[in-house]
This record gives structure tokens, C-alpha cells and sequence, in this order.
């Protein structure tokens, strides 16, 4: 039952969501640290290998580029999704604040955890040691 419901949100994820693919993602970049702009898209669709790649090197090297960025990648870890006017390394700057804001998230609801079961200890304890 559990697994069929997953199946299930997971399918209208893939539904809602606008598609993971290199063509949206933000570490798609020439050369170092350029990200693609409309130029360079109009490039590609004639056609013409510009030497696109992802900034993450996480790329079939047995694809051509022009196969990769049409490719569909629902489970790639390093998607990031493009936020316009920013370079691949600004995209990895913003990554790196989202997961220690997550982290950071996690700690204190770790923290409040741990504080709440210490407390009720401590009451437990005392009751019992004084009851």
C-alpha cells in the first residue's frame, strides 16, 4: 500500500514539476565559468558545437552535448534549476547556501528534540526519586 502511494506521488511530481533537463539547469556553461546565454542557445539549434558542457562533470562523455541537454534527468543530484543572470559558480554558491540552511534547519530541530527529551527525563526522575 505504502509503496503504491509513493508510485504514486512520485508520477505526479514528475507531472507538475517542469521537466530536469540540462537545458534548465544552472551548470550548464561554456568553457570554465560562462553560463549560456541566448546567443549561445541560438548556436546550438543551428547546430553549431560551441563546447557546452556541465559545470559538475556530470555528463555521459558517450553523448554528444547536443544529446545530453535534451536528455531527461529525474534523478540527477547535481540539478540545480537556472536562476537567470547567474553564472555556474554563482549556481554553486546558492547551492552551498540552501544546504547549510538546511543543515542549519536540522540542527535546531535536533536541538529542540534533544532538549524536550532531556527535560522530560529530568521530570521523570525527579517524580520518581522524590514521589
Amino acid at each position: 500500500m505504502l509503496s503504491v502511494l509513493r508510485k504514486n506521488i512520485t508520477s505526479m511530481k514528475r507531472r507538475i514539476s517542469p521537466p530536469r533537463k540540462c537545458s534548465t539547469c544552472g551548470f550548464l556553461s561554456l568553457g570554465e565559468d560562462h553560463g549560456v546565454d541566448e546567443a549561445d542557445w541560438m548556436q546550438l539549434y543551428r547546430g553549431i558545437d560551441i563546447g557546452i558542457n556541465c559545470a559538475r562533470g556530470l555528463w555521459d562523455l558517450e553523448r554528444s552535448p547536443f544529446e545530453e541537454i535534451r536528455f531527461y534527468r529525474h534523478k540527477c543530484k547535481g540539478f540545480y534549476r537556472q536562476l537567470p543572470g547567474l553564472r555556474p559558480s554563482e549556481h554553486m554558491q546558492e547551492v552551498l547556501k540552501d544546504r547549510d540552511s538546511r543543515r542549519q534547519k536540522k540542527l535546531l530541530v535536533l536541538a529542540a528534540l534533544v532538549s524536550t527529551i532531556t527535560t522530560l527525563i529530568v521530570n521523570w526522575a525527579m517524580k520518581t526519586l522524590t514521589g
